[in-house]
């Protein structure tokens, strides 16, 4: 497998520039400069400003932790004031690969877009010098995800991914599940997997704190999940759904737990506290750094990750029959055997052929979006 390298030593298997709004008041200025800019992502900022304390600190950790995915080359972020920016890149562990456009500094919008046009002809000769390195599973970061989860999803689909998995982390590699209040019911199954009592505790913690703010809501969390979908797909109880959840995340030893917005720091098998929402858990995962991400699905969750490639799988044949321009894996074949193995090599050699340049379908349909989760009200 052949990769990017970046200064801080990190592989990436994609080399996108991204072009960041710092906050919501510029998205319509740095949407503009994309669509100038090839091989360019953009990025909107929901909020970014007037956010109070932790919520702000999560906001701006996550927008760093996006613009230093592996996957990103250079990042230009477009600011109304400047600081917004300057907040974000002291954030940031890229900073020398990240470029600044200041609206208040400029003479307008065209200002700013000849700005971007002399950075991407700078950025485009700083390409022609990158490293390309051979890398192995051992530089890889894989993200988890299930969403509009069924039978065939604990019964199949999970497992699979949970098997490869479990190869990866044998190869030195790293993996990241997520969604912990899709833990509930099953977190005896995780605690046996974890060897620090401090990191038991904070799982729990972790786990227990969505049922607590559920319920300060007046929420009753196990009778909102499963939800509606999943109950149409034959999940009965939140325990049959989370233990269907936590299989896709094999069966090593869980090293850290993650707090939003941040970074992998320990190689091995990561569970990251993040929102169940599809697009701000990818968001999330991505910002911790996964160069890819399997995502599985029952009824069809059709949305991908901009940054990070979205591999979507069903063992739902139904589903992939109805969605064949969004799902990429079909294991429906594997109901009546229940062949992991067989499936986990299917999912393999996906990864390697993404890896090695390869198109997901949310790719090619530009079937993709990002969110970052909000914690907290504006002033």
């Amino acid at each position: 497998m052949i990769g990017y390298k970046r200064l801080n030593n990190s592989i990436g298997i994609r080399n996108y520039i991204l072009i960041m709004s710092a906050a919501d008041n510029v998205n319509p200025l740095a949407k503009k400069i994309s669509s100038q800019i090839k091989n360019s992502i953009y990025l909107p900022a929901s909020y970014g400003r007037g956010q109070l304390g932790f919520d702000h600190d999560y906001f701006l950790t996550c927008m760093a932790g996006l613009a230093d995915n592996p996957n990103i080359f250079k990042t230009i972020i477009v600011s109304m004031d400047g600081d917004s920016a300057d907040w974000i890149v002291n954030k940031s562990n890229r900073k020398k690969d990240i470029y600044k456009i200041t609206f208040m500094k400029s003479f307008g919008i065209k200002d700013c877009i000849k700005q971007a046009l002399s950075l991407e002809k700078k950025i485009n000769s700083e390409k022609k010098k990158i490293k390309k390195v051979k890398f192995t599973y051992k530089d890889l970061v894989l993200g988890l995800e299930c969403g509009g989860s069924d039978t065939t999803s604990g019964l199949v689909a999970n497992p699979c991914v949970g098997m490869f998995v479990d190869k990866l982390i044998n190869n030195k590699g790293s993996a990241i599940f997520s969604e912990p209040v899709e833990c509930l019911g099953g977190e005896e199954s995780l605690i046996k997997r974890i060897k620090r009592k401090n990191l038991k505790k904070k799982l729990i913690n972790v786990i227990y704190k969505y049922q607590k703010i559920a319920a300060n809501n007046n929420v009753n969390l196990t009778g909102i999940n499963p939800t509606p979908d999943n109950i149409r797909g034959g999940l009965s109880t939140i325990e049959e759904k989370s233990l269907g959840a936590i299989s896709k995340s094999g069966s090593k030893e869980i090293v850290d737990i993650i707090d939003f917005g941040n970074k992998i720091k320990k190689k091995g098998l990561n569970l990251l506290d993040a929102p169940a929402a599809a697009v701000e858990n990818l968001t999330a995962l991505s910002a911790a750094g996964c160069q890819i991400i399997l995502f599985t699905t029952g009824g069809g969750n059709p949305v991908g990750n901009p940054i990070s490639p979205t591999i979507k799988i069903t063992a739902n044949s139904k589903s992939f029959n109805k969605f064949k321009d969004l799902i990429d894996i079909d294991l429906s074949f594997l109901l009546n055997s229940l062949d992991y193995e067989k499936g986990s090599i299917k999912i393999e050699k996906k990864i390697n052929s993404i890896i090695n340049k390869s198109k997901t379908l949310s790719e090619k349909n530009k079937f993709l979006e990002t969110n970052i989760s909000r914690f907290g009200p504006s002033i």
